[in-house]
């Protein structure tokens, strides 16, 4: 059921704006721990706004590679077909899944180390 409140990852967004905030009013060690706790905040933020879409994007791609079955874990079965030797004829489709697959994670933990054509949000 759809609240009308705001989304989670607006609260968290809210919460690690207001903290970055009180940077300026904060010695050197206390900033630092704020540059830590913001920085996780902004992962908590980004993987509750975009990680369910990263995730389909992730698994299709995989299961499209792998054959894996809808709720098969897409991963796992990518490890499989890797050491059973299944995609050795594919080797550039898998280097593909598997860029994609570090690139959608990135985009969550760290989206300013992507290249620069990928940084156009803020690194929090």
């Amino acid at each position: 059921m759809r609240q009308d409140q705001p989304a989670a990852h607006d609260l968290v967004g809210t919460v690690r704006e207001y903290l970055e905030g009180l940077a300026g009013k904060l010695d050197d060690e206390h900033r630092f721990d704020l540059r830590v706790a913001t920085h996780l905040l902004g992962i908590v933020e980004r993987e509750l706004r975009d990680r369910p879409d990263f995730e389909d994007d992730e698994c299709a791609a995989l299961r499209d590679l792998t054959g894996a079955k809808e709720g098969e874990d897409a991963i796992d079965a990518l490890c499989r077909a890797l050491r059973a030797g299944a995609l050795d004829n594919r080797w550039d489709e898998a280097l593909a899944a598997v860029n994609r697959t570090v690139e959608l994670k990135m985009k969550v933990v760290r989206p300013a180390a992507l290249a620069p054509a990928d940084k156009g949000e803020k690194n929090r």
